[in-house]
């Protein structure tokens, strides 16, 4: 079955674009995880100026490889206040309410509240 289809970056906050705030051009750093009950995939995607793309490279696997040291209890609450602040937000519209209530229909059998939705974050350790 699937699970949660997520792609992280890209935005002014995130880490992988902190770490690559020293280029002058226009650039993007994100990252994808996609997990399913038996498996999963993740990937990182950078683009940006010839003359930056190494240095954007460097450091935003530098982000990456420093993921495998753990997080910080501060960092995962930081991680799971954005994250549920972003499900809020998605569903502060009546556009946004029904697609989420049709595509949690179609994956999960029936929509949730973003109350709910926020509860399971809560439970993340």
């Amino acid at each position: 079955s699937r699970g949660i289809n997520a792609e992280y970056g890209g935005t002014s906050h995130s880490q992988l674009m902190n770490a690559a705030s020293h280029a002058s051009h226009p650039h993007s750093a994100k990252c994808l995880n996609i997990n399913y009950s038996d498996s999963g995939l993740f990937g990182l995607s950078v683009s940006g100026h010839a003359e930056e793309i190494g240095g954007l490279l460097k450091s935003s696997v530098g982000v990456i490889a420093g993921l495998l040291n753990g997080i910080s209890d501060e960092e995962l609450q930081r991680a799971k206040n954005k994250f549920k602040l972003e499900l809020i937000l998605e569903r502060d519209s009546v556009g946004g309410m029904l697609r989420h209530a049709g595509i949690e229909s179609l994956g999960a059998g029936s929509p949730s509240t973003a109350s709910q939705l926020c509860a399971v974050v809560d439970t993340l350790t």
